[in-house]
């Protein structure tokens, strides 16, 4: 088995370990409370493109 071989199995071995369900970042953890202020805050996480998160 070569190179390219071995990284295209690990590859397909951890896309099908995925459930593609949106998640947060680490540090937003349960109960923390977002504040009003600044009004434009940036919330990052992981997830498909395009995808609405709620």
């Amino acid at each position: 088995m070569d190179a390219l071989e071995l990284v295209s199995l690990l590859f397909l071995i951890s896309a099908s370990c995925s459930n593609g369900l949106p998640r947060f970042a680490n540090y937003i953890q349960d109960h923390m409370v977002l504040q009003r202020a600044p009004q434009s805050a940036v919330i990052w996480g992981f997830g498909g493109p395009a995808k609405l998160t709620t």
